[in-house]
């Protein structure tokens, strides 16, 4: 029979044996899941909105650091995309054309997507003027002219 202290030693060496080959083992599943939420948080989303028959393909920000870039990185948009701000509340909203390299319209919608403004043509030139709005819980800048071609009006209606 070992004594206690035998014992003790040579459980604490094969602890360290294990300890060896082990922690590997368990780093790799550690950084598959940190790689995967890295993913997660940067991966674009797109909701798929019709606007009065038109189909478009908005990408969608609602983290904070997606809202502040926004499509300022952006040097040009397709006559159906766009992006829509999602807020966890309605709120005044306040947006700018900083970083902007082309026009857009700005459509404002409360919680019941109804839309409750429209700043049609903004250009970068404008910044750093802010356009806000009320009541507000989506945000939609989409390419300039588009709230005419569709004949979106305050008041109207959206479905997404």
């Amino acid at each position: 029979m070992l004594s206690s202290a035998t014992a003790k030693t040579v459980w604490a060496r094969k602890l360290r044996a294990i300890d060896g080959w082990f922690s590997p083992v368990l780093l790799l599943p550690g950084a598959a899941l940190l790689m995967l939420l890295v993913y997660a948080a940067t991966r674009t989303t797109y909701w798929n909105v019709d606007l009065h028959g038109a189909q478009y393909k908005l990408a969608v920000a609602s983290s904070p650091t997606a809202q502040q870039k926004g499509l300022g990185s952006r040097t040009r948009l397709a006559a159906t995309e766009g992006m829509v701000f999602v807020f966890p509340n309605a709120d005044k909203r306040c947006f700018w054309m900083k970083d902007m390299h082309f026009s857009l319209d700005i459509l404002w919608a409360d919680g019941a997507h109804k839309v409750v403004r429209i700043e049609h043509n903004v250009s970068p030139a404008t910044y750093p003027k802010d356009f806000c709005a009320s009541n507000a819980m989506y945000v939609f800048e989409l390419p300039s002219g588009t709230t005419d071609r569709q004949h979106i009006h305050v008041g109207d209606q959206l479905k997404f």
